[in-house]
């Protein structure tokens, strides 16, 4: 996505820069802050003290393995990932080995390709 020429167009539309709101609360709060000006004009402002995805306001099982599927899905191959995503409900009470089977295994496909 990185080279995608509408990608890269839209990147060089956006500005970042530090929100003194959220910085003066920061590091007691992880906050954001947004401001969207459209081509005609319309400008769209909304800022929160606290992201979803903080102890504050933590994400659902749900989206974690969401989150979990997507990131070690770019690396690992589905199977893998389904096997691992099956464990991690009984992390505190597997062996570590049980844990690295599917990884063993998809490093040894992934030597193999």
């Amino acid at each position: 996505m990185v080279n995608d020429p509408k990608m890269r167009k839209l990147a060089a539309k956006v500005e970042i820069v530090i929100d003194p709101k959220v910085e003066a609360v920061y590091p007691s709060k992880f906050g954001a802050s947004v401001k969207l000006t459209l081509a005609n004009g319309t400008v769209s402002e909304r800022t929160v003290l606290e992201c979803h995805g903080t102890p504050a306001d933590p994400c659902s099982s749900g989206e974690t393995l969401e989150k979990f599927r997507l990131l070690a899905g770019a690396r690992l191959p589905a199977e893998a990932v389904a096997k691992l995503a099956g464990l991690v409900d009984t992390v505190t009470t597997v062996p570590v080995r049980t844990l690295m089977s599917p990884l063993r295994a998809a490093g040894a496909s992934s030597l193999a390709a």
